[in-house]
C-alpha cells in the first residue's frame, strides 16, 4: 500500500510511550482478573486461550473499552469519549457506512455530543471487529485480493484522518494513537517523519499490556505527548484573544489594493502638535482609563518614547491586575509609520478567526517573539513531510499584520534556512524583490526526537529527519491568480527576473524552484505627485519566495 511506516520489531506497545518515572503504576490483580473475565465473555473465549473468532461489532467493542477506561481510570486523569461519524458509502468506502471510535481528552474537555473536539485531543483510538483484513500494519499478509486490500487501506486512511485533524487543529510535533482490532491492539506514533507502529498484542489474554500502555501515556507530559510547548492555546477571555477580535474589525481606513488606486496621505503624529507629557498614573488608573460610559472603547496608540516612560508603571499595573496577560506589550510603533493596511490583508485575518477554530500564540526565533494566529490560510494536505502551514498573523507588539510560515524542513548537513537567505538578499540590491524578513528560527529543541529514532538493520527503514521551523515576514502577498491582465503578468514576472538577476550577480545564488507557488504579488505604495501633494498610488510588485532547499549557491561564477 506504500504506507510510510517503521515497525518496531519485538517490542511491546507500551515501549512507544517513554515513561518519566522508573515505576509504572500497576492495577491490582483483582482489577486485572475482573477486566479479563469481562473481555473473555465479550469475545467468547476461555481463560488462558486466545479469543475465538470475534462476533462482536466494533461499535460494541468501542463502548465496552471506553467504559472500562473511564470507570477504572486506566488512563489516569484523562477521559475517553466515543466518536460517532459517517465514513460514507459506495466503492470508495467498502468497509463501513458508519464508524464508532474514541478520543482521549484531558479532564474537563470531554465533549458530550459525539463530535470530536480537536482542540483538546490527546490521543485517538480506532476500533475494528478483528482479523487481518482490518489490520493495515500486518505486513506478513501479502494477500492480493483487491477488496481485501481496499478494506485495509480504508482502515489506514481513517486512522490517518484522525492524526491529520489533530495536527491541523493543534500545534503538534507528534500524535499517539491505538488500534484495537478485535482482541488485539497496536500502539502508533505519527510524526512528520513517518509512523512508528508496535507489534500487535492480545489484550484479552493479557489485559495488563493494555493497562500499562494507557498508564504510560497518562504519565507523559504535554510536550512528550506531542504538544508544541512554543504554542499557547488562547482562551476566549484572554487579552490576546480579544485583541485579535478587535483588529479583525474594519476601522474604515483600510486601503484598496487594486493597482493604480490613489491613496490619500497619512497624517502622522509628527505632523501635528506633540501632546504634553502624560502625567504619572496610579496602576488602577492605567488599568481602567476614565471615559464616558457611552464612549466606545478606544485603541491605545503610543510612541516608543512614551512607552518607555510608562514601562515602570505598566509593570506595576500588570502585577496589580488579576489575569493580566503579560505577553501583550502596549502598542509601540514609529510616529511616521503608516498603520493602514490593504483591505485583503485584514479580510484574510478576519476569515481566519472562524468560530470553533482554535487560536494560538506562537513563539518565533531565538528571541521568542510572539504572534497571534487563527486558522491557516494555507495548509499542506499531507500528513507526513514538510507539513507547511501559512497564517496571516497579528504581531501583538507592533499591532501589524504579518505572514507566518510554519513548516518542517528535511535535515541535511550545512543546509541553510529560508530566513538565512532572505536576510542576505534583503540587505542588498534584491531587497525590493523578496519578502521583508522580520524573524525566523528553529522551534524548540533542534535535536532529533528520540522517539523518531529507530535502530538501523537490514529489516528496518529509518524515519526521515525533519526539524520544525518558523519564519515571519512583513509582506502578506497575493498569488499570481489575482493578475487581471497580461500587462500585470509581464511586469510582475519582470520584477522576479530582475530580483533573480541581483541574487545571481551579487550573491552567487540561483533559485531552483521558480514555480507558481514561489512567486507572489505585493502591493506597494509609490509617490503620486501628479495626483496631489502627499498622495500615493498602489503599484504591484512581483517577488520571489525561497526556502532552504530551493537555493543553489554557485561557487564558481
Amino acid at each position: 500500500m506504500g504506507i510510510p511506516i517503521v515497525m518496531k520489531q519485538a517490542r511491546s506497545p507500551a515501549e512507544l510511550f517513554p515513561s518519566r518515572t522508573s515505576v509504572i503504576p500497576k492495577p491490582s490483580r483483582r482489577l486485572v482478573s475482573s477486566v479479563q473475565t469481562q473481555l473473555q465473555n465479550l469475545f467468547n473465549s476461555t481463560k488462558g486461550a486466545p479469543a475465538r473468532k470475534a462476533t462482536i461489532s466494533d461499535e460494541h467493542l468501542a463502548e465496552k473499552i471506553v467504559d472500562l477506561i473511564n470507570k477504572h481510570h486506566l488512563c489516569g486523569d484523562y477521559v475517553a469519549a466515543l466518536l460517532r461519524h459517517s465514513t460514507g458509502s459506495g466503492s470508495d468506502r467498502p468497509y463501513k457506512k458508519t464508524k464508532v471510535d474514541a478520543i482521549v481528552y484531558s479532564e474537563g474537555h470531554k465533549p458530550t455530543d459525539g463530535l470530536p473536539d480537536w482542540r483538546h485531543t490527546r490521543m485517538f483510538i480506532g476500533f475494528q471487529s478483528g482479523g487481518n483484513r482490518f489490520d493495515p500494519f500486518d505486513l506478513t499478509d501479502n494477500s492480493c485480493d483487491e477488496l481485501y486490500n481496499r478494506i485495509r487501506e480504508g482502515v489506514y486512511h481513517q486512522l490517518s484522518v484522525y492524526a491529520y485533524n489533530a495536527m491541523l487543529h493543534q500545534h503538534r510535533t507528534a500524535i499517539y494513537g491505538l488500534l484495537l482490532n478485535g482482541p488485539e491492539f497496536r500502539a502508533m506514533r505519527y510524526s512528520r517523519g513517518g509512523l512508528i507502529v508496535s507489534e500487535k498484542t492480545n489484550y484479552v489474554t493479557d489485559p495488563a499490556a493494555l493497562f500499562e500502555t494507557l498508564a504510560r501515556f497518562s504519565q507523559l507530559s504535554a510536550e512528550a505527548q506531542g504538544l508544541d510547548p512554543t504554542a499557547t492555546l488562547l482562551e476566549p477571555h484572554s487579552a490576546a484573544f480579544k485583541l485579535m477580535d478587535e483588529y479583525a474589525e474594519d476601522p474604515g481606513n483600510d486601503m484598496d489594493y487594486a493597482e493604480g488606486t490613489i491613496v490619500p496621505p497619512y497624517i502622522s503624529l509628527s505632523d501635528i502638535a506633540s501632546p504634553s507629557p502624560m502625567p504619572a498614573m496610579a496602576p488602577s488608573t492605567l488599568a481602567t482609563p476614565a471615559t464616558d460610559a457611552n464612549d466606545p472603547p478606544a485603541r491605545t496608540r503610543m510612541t516608543r518614547q512614551r512607552a518607555r516612560e510608562l514601562a515602570t508603571l505598566e509593570d506595576a499595573a500588570a502585577r496589580a491586575i488579576p489575569g493580566h496577560d503579560s505577553d501583550l506589550d502596549p502598542e509601540i510603533r514609529d510616529d511616521d509609520e503608516d498603520p493602514r493596511v490593504f483591505k485583503y490583508v485584514r479580510t484574510r485575518f478576519r476569515e481566519s478567526l472562524q468560530d470553533g477554530w482554535p487560536r494560538y500564540m506562537l513563539e518565533v526565533g531565538p528571541e521568542k517573539r510572539k504572534f497571534l494566529v487563527g486558522k491557516p490560510t494555507f495548509c499542506s494536505v499531507a500528513l507526513f513531510g514538510r507539513g507547511t502551514y501559512g497564517y496571516v498573523a497579528l504581531d501583538p507588539k507592533s499591532r501589524q499584520f504579518v505572514f507566518l510560515k510554519d513548516s518542517w524542513q528535511r535535515f541535511y548537513e550545512d543546509m541553510k534556512t529560508e530566513g538565512h537567505y532572505l536576510q542576505i538578499l534583503g540587505s542588498g540590491a534584491a531587497k525590493d524583490y523578496v519578502p521583508r524578513l522580520l524573524c525566523y528560527g528553529y522551534v524548540g529543541d533542534t535535536e532529533r526526537d528520540p522517539a523518531d529514532m529507530v535502530e538501523e538493520n537490514d529489516d528496518m527503514d529509518v524515519l526521515r529527519e525533519y526539524r520544525h521551523y518558523r519564519l515571519v515576514v512583513k509582506d502578506v502577498g497575493l498569488s499570481f491568480d489575482c493578475i487581471e491582465n497580461s500587462q500585470q503578468l509581464v511586469k510582475c514576472l519582470f520584477h522576479c527576473i530582475v530580483g533573480h538577476g541581483f541574487a545571481y550577480k551579487n550573491h552567487h545564488m540561483i533559485h531552483r524552484d521558480v514555480s507558481s507557488g514561489n512567486v507572489l504579488i505585493v502591493p506597494r505604495l509609490e509617490s503620486a505627485q501628479k495626483k496631489g501633494a502627499g498622495k500615493k498610488i498602489v503599484r504591484w510588485r512581483g517577488i520571489h519566495c525561497v526556502n532552504g532547499g530551493s537555493i543553489l549557491l554557485c561557487i564558481s561564477v
